[in-house]
């Protein structure tokens, strides 16, 4: 019973969302430090907007809506077990609303053409935030004071070079982390890797200014370089 407590207060283990109309699962895991109910509060946010990365699932809660679905914890378990555990109740229940059948597996793999037009079509039409707000006069000229006569470091400068050769190049089309040997073709998608397995808001800025070695020597525990 202690050790059910521990893993409870953790809040790591191994969760599934239920269409109630058609019985159609989606299994998933969280094995960071914010857990399964903010991995919930993710999913939910996501699927409300129409972003949610899982497609699967957010075409069945499209069509069906919030109200069909519930969320549940299948075990505790942790955060070194999850994929495991993960992929035994994948095995077990068959969830048709996972993307593939292996667990993390969609974390490294390429999304197919019609997947991706999907992606663009769900997108279409949706308003930039900022768009149409106007700049205040007065911050304008905040910024350009802060700005002004700010010269780059001859240190500065042979970073900014050496950031522009080989695997420190941005414009690299894809980026590798050296510590699981795993190549991403996009930040993006390395993005996605990392706020599933860590389970909280991750910014590819801190990725990029490891890969080109400006600021950080690491990005959320881990190596990153460009790759060509």
């Amino acid at each position: 019973m202690w050790i059910l407590n521990k893993l409870k207060q953790m809040d790591t283990g191994i969760y599934k969302i239920t269409n109630t109309i058609t019985n159609d699962l989606y299994i998933g895991s969280a094995a960071g430090k914010t857990g399964i109910k903010r991995r919930f509060e993710s999913h939910k946010y996501h699927l409300r907007r129409g972003t949610s990365p899982c497609l699967k699932l957010q075409n069945s809660w499209n069509k069906y809506g919030e109200e069909h679905f519930t969320f549940s914890i299948l075990e505790y378990c942790e955060p070194i077990d999850c994929i495991n555990r993960e992929q035994y109740f994948i095995d077990k229940l068959n969830p048709s609303l996972n993307i593939l059948p292996i667990a993390g597996s969609r974390l490294n793999s390429k999304q197919s053409k019609e997947a991706k037009e999907k992606i663009s079509n769900r997108l279409k039409g949706c308003d930039v935030w900022n768009k149409g707000v106007k700049m205040a006069e007065s911050h304008k000229l905040k910024i350009g004071a802060a700005n002004k006569g700010k010269t780059h470091t001859k240190e500065a400068k042979t970073k900014i070079s050496k950031a522009k050769v080989g695997k420190l190049n941005p414009n690299a089309s894809m980026v590798r982390c050296v510590e699981k040997n795993m190549i991403f073709e996009t930040m993006k998608d390395a993005v996605k890797y990392l706020e599933i397995l860590l389970s909280k808001k991750v910014y590819s800025s801190s990725i990029s200014a490891c890969c080109r070695g400006v600021k950080y020597k690491k990005a959320y525990g881990f190596t990153w370089e460009y790759v060509k």
